[in-house]
């Protein structure tokens, strides 16, 4: 618990780094410079922490440019400072202890080959396509994330050293809840703040976006709140058993922290990842793990319990008396959010001209840098483009993104990896269970049912291609291959 809440302060402490290097400029550079020379420190002489540390940013930083550099005509995110960083001493470390191959010891090594092999083609098919290099590289230069599966396994032992990483993690998704609620708390009252300035700077920096919605809301999207399901998840599958009372309502709390920031996200494709791990959760624990219809039920009623309690610290936010508010009605946000907006009517305009690029080349895929066009009636499009033609090499169907650009074997090879970890994860966890060893359950219980629920957001929010789902993949399949 305090090792919980030093890093939670310590990742205040970052936050306002990161945003006085925004408010002065000739800062951000040093202060880059600081945290990437920190950073190569630690993962050459703690590597275990490093990999904590980048763990941490990726559940924060939404895009990775909390901190970032203007070199040669790019601006570097700290994202990719630490995967540089990361590589070059996995690459000192792997030599050193004689771990450089141990990766090909992992059960899904043939496969992981196989998805790099159909991932390098798309790239060689785009190429010869003629499409453009730089449009090519940014758009396959996600896929070079996977390569973090080779580092963790250089530094990781045991699993022991993967649990280490939990006061970092709950730390992580308690700053992630807490910065969403501060963010929606300046947008929905009258703070003596410069407001225009924050969201700039939350902009800027691609930890999201901020939006109006009906009703006097405010809509705080965080790419990273996808770390906020994990959260949920493991509260969830550690009430199971707990037997402390204090602990109860800790969890209780924590769970219903994480949907109020949920819940400010007005984040459809979130609310579906819920609703599918809460409803996979309870199918397991029934059929499965044995409980009974009485046990189950109460287990259900546990989680609605944390959803009203969501709803209800977005409404003690909300009408928090000082300063004064905005006019405010939840019913009319969410109801705009399910019936119509921008952004819905965008992806399926987007729907048809992506499926038809699909069908045109369904067997290799027609490789990275592909574009697509279609009409948006996105205010942001139009803004630029008054016919609302859009053309864009990314696209909200995370499925058929990935069946575009590496084909259908390539498609097919990332979900039989993705099937193979479920299946192990949710093997190891039913063993515990058949063991009575509850302890052990929450960890690949987690991670199961954290993927399942990415799996299905993937549908209409792009995560499996991006690494922001990449870390929980491969999170994931490390601790599976470990013992």
């Amino acid at each position: 618990m305090r090792n919980t809440v030093r890093i939670f302060v310590a990742l205040i402490a970052v936050e306002a780094i990161s945003l006085l290097g925004f408010l002065y400029p000739q800062f951000a550079f040093a202060f880059f410079v600081l945290v990437a020379v920190g950073a190569a420190a630690l993962a050459f002489f703690y590597p275990r922490d490093f990999l904590y540390v980048t763990f941490v940013e990726l559940a924060v930083g939404g895009m990775g440019y909390l901190f970032f550099a203007h070199i040669g005509g790019f601006s570097v995110s700290i994202r990719l400072a630490f995967f540089v960083i990361a590589c070059a001493a996995a690459l000192y470390h792997g030599i050193k202890n004689h771990t450089f191959f141990r990766i090909t010891e992992s059960a899904l090594w043939g496969k992981w080959l196989w998805l790099a092999f159909f991932a390098a083609l798309g790239v060689v098919h785009g190429l010869l396509r003629g499409y453009n290099p730089r449009a090519v590289f940014f758009d396959v230069n996600a896929y070079f994330f996977l390569a973090y599966i080779w580092v963790w396994i250089v530094f990781l032992r045991t699993r022991e050293d993967l649990n280490a990483l939990k006061p970092y993690a709950l730390a992580a998704v308690s700053f992630l809840a807490f910065k969403t609620a501060l963010i929606y708390f300046v947008f929905t009252h009258a703070v003596p703040l410069n407001v225009p300035l924050i969201y700039k700077w939350i902009r800027d920096t691609g930890v999201g976006e901020l939006t109006p919605a009906q009703g006097g809301f405010y809509r705080v999207f965080f790419q990273s709140h996808i770390y906020l399901i994990i959260g949920w998840i493991y509260a969830m599958i550690a009430l199971l058993k707990e037997e402390s009372r204090m602990r109860r309502w800790l969890l209780w709390g924590f769970s219903a922290f994480v949907v109020s920031s949920l819940i400010m996200s007005l984040s459809r494709s979130f609310a579906l990842g819920l609703a599918s791990a809460a409803g996979s959760m309870l199918f397991v624990v029934l059929i499965f793990w044995r409980f009974t219809i009485k046990e189950t039920l109460r287990y259900g009623g546990l989680m609605i319990a944390s959803v009203l309690g969501g709803v209800l610290m977005v409404l003690a936010v909300t009408f928090w008396p000082y300063p004064a508010r905005n006019p405010f009605s939840l019913s009319d946000a969410w109801g705009t959010r399910f019936t119509y907006d921008a952004a819905a009517s965008s992806r399926w305009a987007e729907l048809s001209p992506l499926w038809r690029a699909v069908k045109d080349d369904w067997l290799l895929g027609a490789g990275f840098g592909k574009t697509v066009t279609y009409i948006s009636n996105d205010p942001r499009v139009r803004a630029e483009h008054p016919n609302g033609e859009f053309t864009t090499t990314a696209f909200e169907w995370g499925y058929l993104d990935i069946w575009l650009k590496i084909g259908i074997f390539g498609l097919l090879a990332y979900l039989i990896i993705l099937k193979n970890i479920f299946v192990g994860l949710f093997k190891s966890a039913h063993a515990c269970v058949l063991r009575g060893n509850w302890e052990e359950v929450i960890v690949p219980s987690t991670l199961a049912f954290s993927l399942l629920a990415l799996a299905v957001i993937h549908i209409f929010t792009p995560y499996l291609n991006h690494p922001l789902g990449f870390g929980i993949v491969i999170l994931a399949a490390v601790w599976l291959d470990k013992k």
